[in-house]
Formats: C-alpha cells, structure tokens, sequence
C-alpha cells in the first residue's frame, strides 16, 4: 500500500462514525482460507484464530462474540441495529452479501449453519 493509499484510508476512516469504524477496524485484513472438507463456506482468520465464517449457499455469516459484546456495551447499540451494522459494513469491507449474521463465541469450522 502507497502512501497516498494510506492517506485516503485514514480519511475514509475519520469520517466514519465510531461504531463503523469498529466494524471497519475489525474486519479488515482478515486472513482468507478455503478446506475442500466444506467447499461451501470460506473461513476468516485473525492472528491465527477462526474469527469469521460465512456459508456461501446459505449467505449465513457468522461472527466473533466479542465484536458483538463490545457494540452492545460501548457503543450501546441493540441486537437488530448490530444487525444492521453488520450487514451493511460486511458487504463492503468483505464483498459478500449476507442474508442472516450472528455471533457465536466459540466458532468452528464444522458447525452446521445452512437452511
């Protein structure tokens, strides 16, 4: 990334509203994996931890307990607006569209989460 780059990421994310730029902060660089085992889901990982999962048929995301926690008790924000939130910011920080998001505090690969 080139400074000017840089620069216009500092701008995007001062003009954002805090709770945004939580959620921004957050799920930005996520590490991408795909396993052949559950070739429907894509896996994101933050420091080496299965942070994200998001079911490609199903459009089902689910997500780390503590970003929920901390919109709840810091930002005051209630179950459906970090609904909201979250689907409106994922579509672009991620590029997917999501149908049903939801916290889990323990996520892992082999949960099954498809309608």
């Amino acid at each position: 990334m080139d400074k000017i780059d840089k620069d216009i990421e500092k701008i995007k994310l001062a003009r954002m509203k805090p709770e945004d730029r939580f959620i921004y902060k957050s799920f930005s660089k996520l590490n991408i994996e795909y396993d052949d085992k559950y070739p429907d889901m894509i896996f994101y990982f933050k420091n080496n931890k299965l942070f994200a999962k998001y079911n490609i048929k199903s459009k089902y995301f689910i997500y780390n307990y503590k970003i929920f926690k901390k919109l709840t008790y810091e930002y005051n924000m209630d179950y459906y607006m970090i609904q909201n939130k979250i689907n409106e910011n994922i579509l672009h920080i991620l590029n997917i569209k999501i149908i049903y998001n939801f916290f889990s505090k323990i996520i892992l690969k082999n949960d099954n989460f498809s309608c």
